[in-house]
């Protein structure tokens, strides 16, 4: 299962990305960021999500103590896929997916 974290309250998606980076791949890769769009401004929550992922970096100073414990938890890869390597290898996994199953169309 993969799951877009969109129209979530902000402490339950930290809580979500916290519990997932801890438990390691594949569950970390499975989660990724969503934009709230139609009804939400994409910037304004990717903005959000890049805050939030900053105060990742200074566990010292977070409220969670998994996090503070776990100094360092948060790498740039990791980051980088939570804004959107998952969901991008979850789109290529999921055509290589239907083509394998389906064929490649014939060409004109």
């Amino acid at each position: 299962m993969r799951y877009a974290l969109s129209a979530k309250r902000d402490a339950h998606m930290e809580n979500d990305f916290i519990t997932y980076q801890l438990a390691g791949p594949p569950f970390s890769e499975h989660l990724f960021c969503g934009s709230d769009a139609p009804y939400g401004h994409v910037g304004f929550h990717f903005g959000g999500y890049r805050a939030m992922f900053r105060g990742f970096e200074r566990p010292a100073q977070h409220t969670d103590e998994r996090l503070r414990s776990h100094p360092g938890l948060f790498t740039a890869e990791a980051v980088q896929g939570y804004l959107g390597g998952n969901f991008a290898r979850f789109v290529l996994s999921s055509c290589r997916t239907l083509l394998s199953v389906e064929g490649a169309p014939e060409a004109a």
